[in-house]
């Protein structure tokens, strides 16, 4: 087991959760309120227009200055070809006092074909970038 240390690296992006947000009763378990908002699943295949998020934390290390940073979120399919990207500037405010931001996004499973995607996430900040977090997932 690997624990790996976000804090020791410039910036870092943990791994992806994906999952539905608590709705109708259903809730997350009590082992990981503190961890995770959403419950999460262990499903990689979903049915088109299903409502699926995808969490992650992105975190600031403890000896670089806390200035702005860059999150790029990508879709690929199956054949290589990027069917969603977003970057996004995240200002220092939106780190806590801990050093990290989470972020939710919920997957556009309307919008994807039938077939195998692939999400994938990097954080960037000055010339320092995160390796990409990646998570893949299937359309019926």
């Amino acid at each position: 087991l690997v624990v790996p240390d976000f804090a020791a690296r410039a910036i870092a992006v943990s791994g992806i959760v994906l999952g539905s947000e608590p709705a109708g009763g259903v809730t997350v378990h009590p082992t990981l309120s503190g961890f995770v908002p959403i419950v999460p699943t262990t499903a990689r295949t979903f049915v088109r227009g299903a409502d699926i998020t995808a969490y992650f934390q992105i975190y600031r290390g403890r000896t670089s200055r806390v200035g702005a940073a860059l999150r790029r979120l990508k879709i690929g399919d199956d054949d290589g070809a990027t069917r969603v990207e977003q970057s996004e500037t995240l200002e220092p405010g939106r780190f806590s006092a801990s050093r990290l931001a989470e972020y939710k996004f919920r997957l556009p499973l309307e919008a994807l074909a039938p077939g195998r995607h692939l999400l994938s996430v990097d954080a960037r900040v000055g010339d320092r970038i995160a390796p990409a977090q990646s998570v893949p997932f299937q359309v019926r």
